[in-house]
């Protein structure tokens, strides 16, 4: 727990803290993410498990008095309802995992959206596309001509394009 004290932010010159210990105390039950990272979590969990109940206690009911209806926005209601998670330790825990989580969204949406634009591409190409597809269905008849099945789409009819020899 020491060394997590001494990676953390010191208390501002003119805070009234009576001690250091009790302004890095105060900001791991802010369970604030500017504060602490992930692999620290560990000694913060052995940390929080030392403090005494009634000042958990203390904290969380100093904090726990915006009612849902006061909130402004999607981060207000989800900083009420982190709230009402009695153990500050699965406070944390969640706070890791909705940063994941974001992270992890953030690189399927840039994946989405370059998926969107090759759509979007394709489609105002379509009639380029569909003249393409024409142009290769023509060609595999002309490679086939005594029959109605289409050997172009096989997988060995491309060997076929060695052997060709055409005139036109």
């Amino acid at each position: 727990a020491q060394k997590v004290f001494m990676q953390m932010e010191p208390p501002p010159a003119d805070a009234k803290v009576k001690s250091r210990s009790e302004h890095y105390r105060n900001l791991l039950l802010r369970c604030d993410d500017s504060v602490w990272q992930e692999d620290q979590l560990g000694p913060v969990e052995s940390l929080l498990r030392d403090l005494p109940p009634e000042l958990t206690q203390a904290v969380m009911d100093a904090v726990d008095h915006d009612p849902p209806g006061a909130c402004r926005d999607e981060v207000d209601l989800f900083v009420y309802h982190l709230r009402k998670i009695p153990d500050i330790r699965h406070r944390l825990q969640l706070m890791i995992f909705l940063s994941g989580f974001e992270e992890e969204f953030r690189a399927i949406e840039v994946n989405l959206t370059t998926m969107y634009r090759a759509l979007e591409v394709m489609y105002e190409l379509l009639d380029t596309f569909a003249l393409v597809l024409q142009l290769c269905v023509n060609f595999a008849n002309a490679l086939n001509p005594g029959g109605r099945q289409i050997d172009m789409f096989q997988l060995g009819a491309f060997s076929k394009f060695y052997e060709l020899k055409c005139t036109e």
